[in-house]
Protein backbone atom coordinates (compact mmCIF):
# COMPACT_ATOMS: atom_id res chain seq x y z
CA UNK A 1 0.00 0.00 0.00
CA UNK A 2 2.76 2.38 0.63
CA UNK A 3 4.12 2.06 -2.86
CA UNK A 4 0.76 2.67 -4.32
CA UNK A 5 -0.46 5.67 -2.14
CA UNK A 6 3.22 7.55 -2.12
CA UNK A 7 2.95 7.39 -6.07
CA UNK A 8 -0.56 8.27 -5.78
CA UNK A 9 0.15 12.07 -4.14
CA UNK A 10 2.81 12.80 -6.49
CA UNK A 11 0.92 10.94 -9.71
CA UNK A 12 -0.76 12.56 -12.33
CA UNK A 13 -3.88 12.68 -10.43
CA UNK A 14 -3.65 16.54 -10.00
CA UNK A 15 -6.79 16.93 -7.68
CA UNK A 16 -7.21 19.74 -5.28
CA UNK A 17 -7.52 18.52 -1.58
CA UNK A 18 -11.31 19.12 -1.41
CA UNK A 19 -13.73 16.80 -2.76
CA UNK A 20 -15.26 16.44 -6.19
CA UNK A 21 -18.90 15.72 -6.23
CA UNK A 22 -20.26 14.79 -9.24
CA UNK A 23 -23.92 13.79 -10.32
CA UNK A 24 -24.51 12.02 -13.03
CA UNK A 25 -25.63 14.85 -15.14
CA UNK A 26 -22.24 16.29 -14.32
CA UNK A 27 -20.82 13.65 -15.04
CA UNK A 28 -22.03 12.96 -19.07
CA UNK A 29 -21.04 16.55 -19.32
CA UNK A 30 -17.79 16.39 -17.79
CA UNK A 31 -16.77 12.71 -19.44
CA UNK A 32 -16.70 14.75 -23.07
CA UNK A 33 -13.98 16.31 -22.35
CA UNK A 34 -11.74 14.64 -18.98
CA UNK A 35 -10.81 11.33 -20.28
CA UNK A 36 -9.87 10.10 -17.13
CA UNK A 37 -13.41 10.19 -16.44
CA UNK A 38 -14.48 7.76 -18.86
CA UNK A 39 -13.93 4.09 -17.31
CA UNK A 40 -11.57 2.01 -19.35
CA UNK A 41 -10.31 4.97 -20.95
CA UNK A 42 -6.76 3.57 -21.66
CA UNK A 43 -8.41 1.36 -23.58
CA UNK A 44 -8.31 3.89 -26.58
CA UNK A 45 -5.95 6.08 -25.91
CA UNK A 46 -5.96 9.73 -28.00
CA UNK A 47 -2.91 11.33 -26.45
CA UNK A 48 0.25 9.35 -26.59
CA UNK A 49 2.10 10.92 -23.24
CA UNK A 50 -0.92 9.84 -21.24
CA UNK A 51 0.06 6.22 -22.38
CA UNK A 52 3.35 6.76 -21.46
CA UNK A 53 2.32 8.03 -18.07
CA UNK A 54 0.13 5.38 -17.28
CA UNK A 55 3.66 2.90 -18.36
CA UNK A 56 4.81 4.74 -15.85
CA UNK A 57 1.77 4.58 -13.06
CA UNK A 58 1.61 0.52 -13.68
CA UNK A 59 5.53 0.01 -13.08
CA UNK A 60 5.73 2.08 -9.76
CA UNK A 61 2.45 0.42 -8.77
CA UNK A 62 3.43 -2.82 -9.11
CA UNK A 63 7.25 -2.62 -7.67
CA UNK A 64 7.28 -5.83 -5.15
CA UNK A 65 4.07 -6.77 -5.53
CA UNK A 66 2.06 -8.90 -8.20
CA UNK A 67 -0.88 -6.92 -10.44
CA UNK A 68 -4.03 -8.19 -8.44
CA UNK A 69 -2.80 -6.73 -5.40
CA UNK A 70 -1.91 -3.40 -6.65
CA UNK A 71 -4.89 -2.91 -8.71
CA UNK A 72 -6.77 -3.99 -5.19
CA UNK A 73 -5.41 -2.08 -3.40
CA UNK A 74 -6.41 0.50 -5.63
CA UNK A 75 -9.63 -0.06 -6.47
CA UNK A 76 -9.96 0.05 -2.35
CA UNK A 77 -8.77 3.37 -2.40
CA UNK A 78 -11.42 4.16 -5.26
CA UNK A 79 -14.39 3.34 -2.77
CA UNK A 80 -12.90 5.36 0.44
CA UNK A 81 -12.50 8.74 -2.32
CA UNK A 82 -16.52 7.32 -2.86
CA UNK A 83 -17.15 7.33 0.64
CA UNK A 84 -15.36 10.47 1.16
CA UNK A 85 -17.97 11.73 -1.51
CA UNK A 86 -15.21 12.56 -4.41
CA UNK A 87 -16.95 10.86 -7.11
CA UNK A 88 -13.84 12.92 -9.53
CA UNK A 89 -11.13 11.48 -6.98
CA UNK A 90 -12.91 7.65 -7.70
CA UNK A 91 -12.98 7.62 -11.07
CA UNK A 92 -9.29 8.60 -11.73
CA UNK A 93 -8.33 5.88 -9.45
CA UNK A 94 -10.63 2.87 -10.62
CA UNK A 95 -9.11 3.83 -13.82
CA UNK A 96 -5.52 3.94 -12.69
CA UNK A 97 -6.30 0.19 -11.03
CA UNK A 98 -8.19 -0.55 -14.48
CA UNK A 99 -4.58 0.28 -15.91
CA UNK A 100 -2.76 -2.10 -13.21
CA UNK A 101 -4.70 -5.16 -14.16
CA UNK A 102 -7.52 -5.00 -16.91
CA UNK A 103 -8.78 -8.29 -16.21
CA UNK A 104 -9.00 -7.60 -12.58
CA UNK A 105 -12.73 -7.83 -11.86
CA UNK A 106 -12.61 -5.86 -8.86
CA UNK A 107 -12.04 -2.84 -11.83
CA UNK A 108 -16.27 -3.44 -12.50
CA UNK A 109 -17.15 -3.24 -9.02
CA UNK A 110 -15.74 -0.31 -8.88
CA UNK A 111 -16.54 1.20 -11.91
CA UNK A 112 -20.30 -0.01 -10.72
CA UNK A 113 -19.92 1.30 -7.34
CA UNK A 114 -19.22 4.78 -8.25
CA UNK A 115 -22.22 4.68 -10.72
CA UNK A 116 -24.13 3.46 -7.78
CA UNK A 117 -23.03 6.38 -5.56
CA UNK A 118 -24.35 8.93 -8.56
CA UNK A 119 -27.89 6.68 -7.70
CA UNK A 120 -27.17 5.33 -11.47
CA UNK A 121 -28.19 1.66 -11.06
CA UNK A 122 -28.66 0.57 -14.62
CA UNK A 123 -24.89 1.56 -15.60
CA UNK A 124 -23.63 0.17 -12.20
CA UNK A 125 -25.52 -3.54 -13.72
CA UNK A 126 -23.78 -3.01 -16.62
CA UNK A 127 -20.35 -3.34 -14.86
CA UNK A 128 -21.58 -5.70 -12.03
CA UNK A 129 -22.67 -7.98 -15.36
CA UNK A 130 -19.07 -7.43 -16.85
CA UNK A 131 -16.74 -7.89 -13.50
CA UNK A 132 -19.06 -11.25 -13.17
CA UNK A 133 -17.91 -12.51 -16.64
CA UNK A 134 -14.52 -12.15 -15.29
CA UNK A 135 -14.94 -13.66 -12.20
CA UNK A 136 -17.85 -15.38 -10.98
CA UNK A 137 -17.04 -16.26 -7.72
CA UNK A 138 -16.45 -12.55 -6.70
CA UNK A 139 -19.01 -12.20 -3.81
CA UNK A 140 -18.03 -8.60 -3.46
CA UNK A 141 -19.32 -8.31 -7.37
CA UNK A 142 -23.34 -10.07 -6.22
CA UNK A 143 -23.37 -8.18 -2.69
CA UNK A 144 -23.11 -5.04 -4.68
CA UNK A 145 -25.40 -6.52 -7.45
CA UNK A 146 -27.61 -7.41 -4.91
CA UNK A 147 -27.88 -3.71 -3.26
CA UNK A 148 -28.39 -2.16 -7.05
CA UNK A 149 -31.26 -4.29 -7.58
CA UNK A 150 -32.37 -3.20 -4.06
CA UNK A 151 -32.26 0.41 -5.37
CA UNK A 152 -34.12 -0.53 -8.25
CA UNK A 153 -37.40 -2.41 -5.96
CA UNK A 154 -37.24 1.33 -4.58
CA UNK A 155 -37.74 3.17 -7.64
CA UNK A 156 -40.42 0.87 -8.86
CA UNK A 157 -42.25 1.20 -5.66
CA UNK A 158 -41.58 4.60 -5.67
CA UNK A 159 -42.94 5.33 -9.51
CA UNK A 160 -45.81 2.74 -8.41
CA UNK A 161 -44.62 -0.71 -10.12
CA UNK A 162 -45.06 -3.27 -7.47
CA UNK A 163 -44.69 -6.00 -9.81
CA UNK A 164 -41.18 -4.70 -11.27
CA UNK A 165 -40.53 -3.99 -7.94
CA UNK A 166 -41.24 -7.65 -6.73
CA UNK A 167 -39.22 -8.56 -9.89
CA UNK A 168 -35.88 -6.74 -8.71
CA UNK A 169 -36.60 -7.65 -5.04
CA UNK A 170 -36.23 -11.65 -6.66
CA UNK A 171 -33.37 -10.41 -8.55
CA UNK A 172 -31.27 -9.32 -5.13
CA UNK A 173 -32.33 -11.73 -3.38
CA UNK A 174 -30.81 -14.08 -5.73
CA UNK A 175 -28.04 -12.22 -5.34
CA UNK A 176 -27.33 -11.69 -1.75
CA UNK A 177 -27.50 -16.18 -2.10
CA UNK A 178 -24.42 -16.15 -4.68
CA UNK A 179 -22.66 -13.59 -2.61
CA UNK A 180 -23.62 -15.47 1.07
CA UNK A 181 -22.72 -18.88 -0.27
CA UNK A 182 -19.15 -17.58 -1.13
CA UNK A 183 -18.04 -15.33 1.43
CA UNK A 184 -20.39 -15.80 4.78
CA UNK A 185 -18.21 -13.98 6.96
CA UNK A 186 -18.73 -10.67 5.14
CA UNK A 187 -20.97 -7.79 7.39
CA UNK A 188 -22.29 -6.28 4.33
CA UNK A 189 -23.28 -9.37 2.34
CA UNK A 190 -25.02 -11.06 5.58
CA UNK A 191 -27.11 -7.94 6.13
CA UNK A 192 -28.25 -7.67 2.57
CA UNK A 193 -29.27 -10.78 3.13
CA UNK A 194 -31.12 -9.69 6.14
CA UNK A 195 -32.66 -6.84 4.16
CA UNK A 196 -33.89 -8.95 1.47
CA UNK A 197 -35.49 -11.95 3.55
CA UNK A 198 -37.48 -8.90 5.71
CA UNK A 199 -38.88 -7.63 1.78
CA UNK A 200 -39.89 -10.91 0.92
CA UNK A 201 -41.42 -11.62 4.99
CA UNK A 202 -39.59 -14.59 4.96
CA UNK A 203 -39.81 -14.18 9.08
CA UNK A 204 -37.55 -16.64 10.56
CA UNK A 205 -34.78 -16.03 7.87
CA UNK A 206 -35.17 -12.64 8.42
CA UNK A 207 -34.14 -12.71 12.34
CA UNK A 208 -31.44 -15.53 11.69
CA UNK A 209 -29.57 -12.75 9.12
CA UNK A 210 -30.16 -9.87 11.44
CA UNK A 211 -29.20 -12.04 14.77
CA UNK A 212 -25.65 -13.21 12.53
CA UNK A 213 -25.40 -9.62 11.30
CA UNK A 214 -25.26 -8.17 14.74
CA UNK A 215 -23.28 -11.08 16.14
CA UNK A 216 -20.22 -10.01 13.56
CA UNK A 217 -20.38 -6.61 14.56
CA UNK A 218 -20.31 -4.55 11.73
CA UNK A 219 -22.51 -1.90 10.42
CA UNK A 220 -25.67 -0.77 12.13
CA UNK A 221 -28.91 -1.71 11.39
CA UNK A 222 -31.46 1.05 9.89
CA UNK A 223 -34.25 1.84 12.86
CA UNK A 224 -37.08 1.60 10.17
CA UNK A 225 -35.87 -2.04 9.20
CA UNK A 226 -35.79 -3.24 12.64
CA UNK A 227 -39.11 -1.65 13.34
CA UNK A 228 -40.64 -3.41 10.52
CA UNK A 229 -39.56 -6.58 11.58
CA UNK A 230 -40.84 -6.79 15.16
CA UNK A 231 -44.02 -5.71 13.92
CA UNK A 232 -44.28 -7.89 10.86
CA UNK A 233 -42.63 -10.94 12.65
CA UNK A 234 -42.90 -11.85 16.04
CA UNK A 235 -40.79 -13.91 17.93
Amino acid sequence: MKVVTAFLCCSVLGLSAAAQALSFPEWQVRSTKEIRLVPRYSDSYSVEALRDEDVQFRKAATKGRTPKHASDSLVELGFAALRAGDQVKAFHIMNQAYVVMPTNSETRRGFGGVFMSMLRPLEAHEWYEEGLQLDSMNAKLFRDQAEAYLRDRYEAIQDERPRTGEQHLDAAWRAAIHAYELDPEDNQTTYVMFVTHLLKMNCDKAWEYLDKCVAQRGRSIEDEYTRMLAEACKR
